[in-house]
């Protein structure tokens, strides 16, 4: 099923700023053997453990689909950017590739 990763992206900001807490990230697709696509979360420290995440995501309601699994949150001091200032999206899609493979 095609999973909006701009739609997960806002429903875990949304639960950030629920707790008062904001962290920069991206939502990316790596191939995976079983289901075809794994969201990949990318982000700075989040401010709570990503468990805590899972569970207020869970519990607002969001889609079991759109909820990645914990092993799927990689970690970065900050996300990279082109020199435009925009997300650099294909460097994100590496880190993401490299964390699964990793």
């Amino acid at each position: 099923e095609m999973v909006p990763h701009l739609g997960v992206e806002e429903a875990i900001i949304s639960v950030l700023e629920h707790t008062g807490e904001s962290a920069p990230l991206a939502v990316t697709g790596v191939p995976d053997s079983r289901k075809g696509e794994r969201l990949v979360v990318v982000h700075t420290p989040l401010g709570k453990p990503v468990a805590d995440v899972i569970k207020d995501l869970a519990r607002v309601g969001v889609a079991p689909l759109w909820i990645p699994s914990p092993d799927s949150f990689v970690q970065v001091d900050e996300l990279p950017l082109l020199g435009t200032g925009k997300l650099d999206l294909r460097r994100i899609k590496e880190i993401a590739a490299g964390a699964r493979d990793a």
